[in-house]
Formats: structure tokens, C-alpha cells, sequence
């Protein structure tokens, strides 16, 4: 019976694992890769024959930009946002911004966005946009759904996560044959982020 249970609990964790690859737009290899393990040791991962060791489960997690808790149990934590009553004012004023506008809490978690955003950005996984997400997972995500190669993703990942100016800044980012031109600026503990063209690189 324990034996049982421990494989139940590997095969749900795989299948979270699975989940969390595809909303990546990873191959098993490309996810082996970025964990620096082989894949057929990562594919064992995902069909319950082997446990990750807790220093894969950190890499995981921070890839797939996920916590230890969900990545064991599939628990969720409810995402706390900054202030009370600030994210319906927020919200409207992001809303009303012709541009595609995201805002991110000082822990780089999303605290809003408007349409915009995600019809530029997700327009087929809009379910991923939601308070609390990471920003790298955003940022991942998007990238790699424009076929984007791993090490330049990540070097552009760190880049933004890097990012903290002190007053409203203007970066033009290229990333692959994208160009990416933004504009983001601090407010207390939160940082607006605008995207002023998306363009590909000429």
C-alpha cells in the first residue's frame, strides 16, 4: 500500500510537471536542458518512475516560476496584493491606457494588466495572466512562444528582471529578430511597465 501511495504522488507530480512545461512551450529536451540534466532522466520525472532531487525542484520551480509547495502538493497560494483597495483603482487606470500596460509588485509578481496586454502577449493563454505570477514566467512564456532560443530568453529574462529605475525610463530591447521598445517607471512598491512597439528587428 505505501508503495501505492508514493507512486500516486509521483504521478501527480509529473503530471503537474507536464503542465508546467507545456505553458512554457518546452520540449521534454529543451526542459532537461535548462535543468541541466539528461532527458531521459527529466522524462522519468514526468511519468512518475523517479523523484527529482530537491536541488531539480528548486531549478523547477524557479523556472516555471512556481512554488516547492505546489510543485509537492499542487497547493496554490493566494496571491496578496500590496495595499488594500489599490488594485481596483489600478486597474482602471491601466484599463484606460492606449498602450498594452503591465504592473508588477516589488516581489516581481503581476499585480495587473489590462486587455491589451494580454492580446498582445497571450492571446492563446490568457489563463496564465492572473495576480501573483511571476514576472521571468511571463517573460519566459512569451518568448519561447516566439520559437525563442533558451540562452538568449534567459539573458533577456534577467535583464528585465534586473530592471528598477528611479524615475520613467525608456528601454528598446532586442530579442532575436523581435525589438521590443518599453517604457516602466517605480511608484512606491510598484513598477508600470509599457509597451510602446513590438516590431520585428530590421
Amino acid at each position: 500500500m505505501p508503495h501505492t501511495h508514493i507512486a500516486d504522488i509521483r504521478l501527480a507530480f509529473g503530471h503537474r510537471l507536464r503542465a508546467l512545461r507545456t505553458a512554457l512551450a518546452y520540449t521534454q529536451n529543451q526542459m532537461a536542458r535548462a535543468l541541466g540534466i539528461q532527458t531521459a532522466r527529466y522524462s522519468k520525472y514526468e511519468i512518475g518512475r523517479s523523484e527529482a532531487p530537491y536541488d531539480v525542484l528548486v531549478k523547477i520551480a524557479r523556472l516555471a516560476g512556481t512554488s516547492l509547495d505546489y510543485l509537492l502538493t499542487g497547493r496554490k497560494v493566494e496571491y496578496q496584493p500590496p495595499g488594500p483597495g489599490s488594485r481596483a483603482t489600478l486597474q482602471e487606470f491601466v484599463d484606460a491606457l492606449p498602450l498594452a500596460a503591465v504592473i508588477y509588485d516589488d516581489g516581481n509578481r503581476l499585480f495587473g494588466c489590462n486587455r491589451l496586454f494580454e492580446q498582445t502577449f497571450f492571446p492563446d493563454s490568457p489563463h496564465i495572466v492572473r495576480p501573483g505570477t511571476p514576472q521571468e514566467f511571463l517573460l519566459r512564456s512569451w518568448a519561447y512562444s516566439q520559437g525563442h532560443d533558451p540562452l538568449v530568453t534567459e539573458a533577456f529574462v534577467q535583464e528585465r528582471l534586473k530592471s528598477r529605475p528611479e524615475s520613467t525610463a525608456h528601454f528598446a530591447i532586442r530579442l532575436g529578430e523581435q525589438v521590443i521598445r518599453i517604457a516602466e517607471a517605480w511608484h512606491e512598491n510598484l513598477k508600470l511597465v509599457l509597451v510602446t512597439d513590438l516590431t520585428s528587428a530590421e
